[in-house]
């Protein structure tokens, strides 16, 4: 028995290793995956640092290996702990890691779908017991009849399916059995990443109002997040502070479809007459 114990825990620290080192292996660079459209490489390095992908592979498996038996902060920065405690996000133990993504700790996310799967889990176990073992005691009681024949066709029929396509005539048959309208799939997919998306945006922008009090953050970022949240009066201001700085960046304004809803405001109409631009409206 203690040898199994032994043998399960070393087995969960390998699998743990190579996990952790395949994040390193993807050819992307991870902090390049937490900003999105808006990267700049001062964003880029910030939330390099801020996530402690600018340690070495060591010392963040040894920070993630603590993390499990004592609680984390993200960032870990005694400073910016000190200085802006509402930054912080805390981590209790065991802690699983932060996801950028999401911008909170894995443990929430796990937690927030955990009823979703329990539920499924239950489900499952219902109608194994009762069709699984039911049917096989039933093939088993007739064994060589009818019953026994067409249970074990059945059977060998449905595992013969893929799970995805048995997941969709099972779909369809509830449906009309309930008599519901068919829901569209792609369409809902669609509009649950494009409400993740904004929310990414809000986020992004709130992170960056917040770091603009303390260090530079670029106007015209500001302007396109604004932009992307069709938060006009802020768009707009963000944009005149873009022309007083000079930002070359500029330059490509009209040519941003983000900014398209601006067309016809004059506010939007004199920047593009300062930097004298053709009017794209």
């Amino acid at each position: 028995m203690l040898r199994r114990v032994i043998a399960i825990v070393i087995m969960l620290f390998a699998i743990s290793i190579v996990t952790f080192l395949l994040f390193f292996a993807i050819p992307r660079d991870p902090a390049r995956l937490t900003c999105g459209k808006v990267c700049t490489p001062q964003l880029i390095a910030q939330n390099r640092h801020t996530l402690g992908y600018d340690r070495s592979v060591a010392t963040q498996y040894r920070a993630f290996l603590k993390g499990l038996v004592v609680s984390r902060d993200f960032p870990d920065d005694p400073q910016l702990k000190r200085t802006h405690p509402e930054l912080i996000t805390h981590c209790r133990a065991p802690c699983l890691g932060y996801s950028p993504s999401q911008q909170t700790t894995v443990n929430n996310v796990m937690g927030r779908a955990a009823p979703v799967t329990l539920s499924l889990i239950l489900g499952g176990f219902v109608l194994w017991i009762v069709f699984g073992v039911g049917l096989g005691v039933l093939s088993a009681v007739r064994r060589g009849k009818n019953a026994d024949k067409v249970v074990l066709g059945v059977s060998l029929i449905g595992y013969s399916f893929p799970t995805f396509f048995v997941g969709l005539i099972l779909y369809d048959v509830v449906y009309g059995i309930l008599n519901q309208p068919r829901l569209d799939v792609s369409a809902a997919i669609c509009t649950e990443t494009l409400r993740d998306l904004w929310m990414v945006y809000e986020w992004k922008l709130a992170d960056l109002r917040k770091q603009a009090a303390a260090k530079y953050v670029s106007y015209e970022t500001l302007a396109l997040l604004s932009a992307k949240l069709s938060l006009k009066g802020e768009t707009l201001h963000y944009l005149e502070k873009t022309y007083e700085e000079h930002e070359p960046k500029l330059v490509k304004i009209q040519s941003e479809p983000d900014f398209d809803f601006l067309h016809a405001d004059p506010r939007y109409r004199a920047i593009i007459r300062k930097m004298d631009l053709a009017p794209a409206w």
